[in-house]
């Protein structure tokens, strides 16, 4: 499983750096044509919003694989071992839990803009939508994955702890 799931995270590090290069290329394209040539592209905006959706998604997707997230610990910090344990846990329920939730919401919406057209590129916005559905599912893959990795290896630590107590 890992394996295929490296597969995925390359490709969507190739899409990501192709979303970035697309975006920079059609941004930069459409300040020169406005500042220079006094006029513009329409799409160009509307062109980078959305990749820019895309590009936000598959990121938060590979920091989660990475577990790269910003994390706040401060203040659970203050309480017992066990007690930050416990409060590790709940929250990663609550992380499932919204990305559940984002995944079904997302693709409901997406469903629902599959007829509406964009204003500039004149494109269903069910593709736009799509990219919140897409990064979900990465990220809670992604996010499950890296957690069971993260609990194997403290299961090792604590087994190789006990093995040393014992020699």
């Amino acid at each position: 499983m890992t394996g295929l799931l490296d597969k995925v995270e390359r490709a969507c590090m190739v899409i990501m750096a192709l979303l970035f290069a697309e975006m920079l290329a059609v941004l930069f394209i459409q300040v020169v044509l406005r500042y220079v040539f006094n006029t513009g592209m329409s799409w160009a905006e509307e062109l980078a919003r959305f990749s820019f959706v895309w590009l936000t998604m598959l990121g938060a997707a590979v920091a989660a694989r990475k577990g790269r997230h910003i994390k706040i610990d401060s203040i659970i910090n203050l309480f017992p071992s066990v007690l930050r344990t416990l409060i590790g846990c709940a929250l990663d329920v609550l992380i499932v839990i919204f990305l559940i939730v984002l995944n079904v919401y997302g693709f409901k919406l997406a469903l629902l803009a599959y007829g509406q057209k964009s204003g500039a590129l004149t494109i269903s916005m069910f593709y736009p939508y799509l990219g919140f559905v897409v990064g979900g599912v990465l990220l809670l893959v992604f996010f499950i994955e890296y957690k069971v990795i993260e609990f194997k290896n403290k299961g090792m630590l604590t087994a190789e702890k006990g093995a040393e107590g014992n020699g």
